[in-house]
């Protein structure tokens, strides 16, 4: 990282993994190329993020998995209405940085959902999730 690059990340609580995770929390169900670039490039950077945002982001995105897969369920027809993780390419470009952090071996294990699972009831925050705390 060159001076300005780390200058520019120091104005960020976490630095660069703060911008990494809240391009996530934006791009994810936008249907646009930028959105599978976007996730190509975080399976890419995947082993060089921190702990924490590791964590946040896999726990966030196996719960949009589940909420995309029960809107499936729920609407067959895959042209029509809303889906939690946008078309199926963009799908499928998510579907890249869940197989990094699962190569990695750090899958969390999600319930899938039962068949009277509501996609419009919040998942519950998993045990020990920490939220950050503003100084």
């Amino acid at each position: 990282m060159n001076e300005r690059e780390q200058r520019l990340a120091s104005h960020f609580f976490s630095g660069v993994d703060e911008l990494v995770f809240w391009s996530f929390r934006y791009f994810v169900g936008r249907m646009t190329i930028s959105t599978c670039v976007f996730a190509q490039d975080l399976a890419r950077a995947w082993p060089d993020l921190g702990v924490n945002t590791k964590k946040q982001i896999r726990d966030e995105l196996e719960r949009a998995f589940a909420e995309d897969d029960a809107l499936q369920k729920e609407f067959p027809n895959k042209g029509m209405g809303y889906r939690r993780l946008g078309w199926d390419c963009d799908r499928a470009a998510w579907e890249k940085v869940r197989e990094a952090y699962k190569k990695e071996g750090e899958c969390h294990e999600w319930p899938k959902p039962s068949e009277d699972y509501d996609w419009r009831r919040p998942i519950p925050t998993p045990p020990g999730q920490t939220h950050r705390e503003e100084n």
